[in-house]
């Protein structure tokens, strides 16, 4: 399990944490907080360690808060990543707020979702 905790200038912004779970067959990310241009960079990080044998990936969006361009990318370059390492990539949706990030770029019908 991982805690990323962020650098911010802004005192209303709150950390990201992100927890890992493995089940041997999968890794699972745990988002809870804000994945902006303050914590993008240590999600990154916090999957390069979870890279050792190739494994589907899952990004669970259901506690974030808060997501803005930077945290776009950074999934973006995950799913990158996954696609490289010829693994499987999905995202779990998070609540109306980050879904309409999603829909307003036009990610939510490019991007793989789990079913509700």
């Amino acid at each position: 399990m991982y805690r990323v905790a962020t650098a911010s200038t802004t005192p209303s912004s709150a950390p990201l944490d992100v927890k890992v779970v493995s089940d041997g067959e999968r890794n699972t990310f745990l988002l809870d907080g804000e994945l902006d241009v303050s914590s993008a960079a240590s999600l990154l990080e916090a999957a390069g360690r979870t890279v050792g044998a190739p494994q589907p990936m899952t990004l669970d969006l259901s506690q974030l808060t808060f997501i803005d361009s930077s945290g776009i990318e950074a999934i973006l370059r995950l799913r990158s990543l996954a696609s490289g390492l010829g693994v499987s990539f999905l995202l779990i949706p998070g609540p109306p707020a980050i879904q309409r990030v999603f829909a307003i770029t036009g990610l939510r019908e490019r991007l793989p979702w789990a079913r509700p």
